[in-house]
């Protein structure tokens, strides 16, 4: 079939909502095996997603163990969101250590998103090793989130917010906080007391998300899930997220 054809029905399956492609594994490998277009390989993983089944697991696992442009690497992450924790964590936490900031960060963020409460300790031990501020704060974060005991944690990230003068990482490490009620008087101070408009933006988004849990807390509703509502929350500054991950690679 033509490129411009293939491209198109890629397009549609890495974007549509709610559909099983699980009886389709076959085919979904056989196209990405055949495809030369970088952007149709890239919507072709994203599909692989939608396909639950271990042939489809273990392919996107090979993916990231391969010599790949990062670009379908970060969807293979994306794609594996759909499979069991456990069954994918490990190679989530080798991608962690790539040295493309690109794929470590997508990494960091399937952890922020997807993680587990057995895993929480790790997340934090791990975020030590990592080079890129964005992975490593955003494993302070998921380590946070996921821990029954968050005081240690907090404590850690108010630590290195008072030494780090980057702007943007002071925003992510106060935004992280919001992941932790026992933070919302140091989050409401530093958000209030500070000059710079980015920092105090995520302030101001973990803020918000603090005081929803409190509300569900004070009404005995089960709160939404902090990572989830940080996400929607989060304030979209100056370059795109994109245009800052690039950025980072530069």
């Amino acid at each position: 079939r033509p490129e411009k054809v293939r491209f198109i029905a890629a397009n549609y399956l890495s974007r549509a909502r709610k559909i099983n492609l699980k009886m389709y594994h076959n085919e979904l490998i056989t196209a990405y095996e055949a495809e030369k277009n970088i952007f149709t390989k890239m919507n072709i993983v994203l599909a692989m997603g939608k396909a639950k089944h271990d042939r489809i697991l273990e392919r996107l696992k090979l993916i990231l163990n391969s010599d790949n442009d990062y670009r379908i690497k970060v969807n293979a992450i994306r794609a594996l969101r759909g499979f069991e924790y456990k069954k994918i964590r490990d190679a989530l936490f080798k991608s962690l250590l790539d040295r493309n900031v690109n794929i470590a960060v997508a990494a960091s963020e399937y952890f922020l998103s997807n993680g587990s409460e057995i895993d929480a300790l790790k997340y934090f031990d791990t975020s030590s090793g990592l080079q890129n501020w964005r992975s490593r704060i955003n494993m302070l974060a998921a380590s946070l989130d996921f821990a029954s005991d968050k005081k240690k944690i907090s404590s850690f990230i108010i630590s290195v917010f008072k030494k780090s003068e980057d702007v943007y990482e002071k925003a992510y490490l106060l935004e992280s906080l919001g992941k932790d009620p026992a933070s919302f008087r140091f989050v409401e101070s530093e958000t209030f007391s500070t000059p710079d408009l980015v920092v105090r933006t995520y302030g101001m988004a973990a803020a918000r998300t603090l005081r929803a849990l409190r509300t569900s807390a004070s009404t005995n509703r089960k709160p939404r899930g902090t990572a989830q509502a940080t996400a929607s929350s989060r304030p979209m500054l100056g370059k795109s997220r994109h245009a800052r991950m690039h950025a980072q690679t530069q």
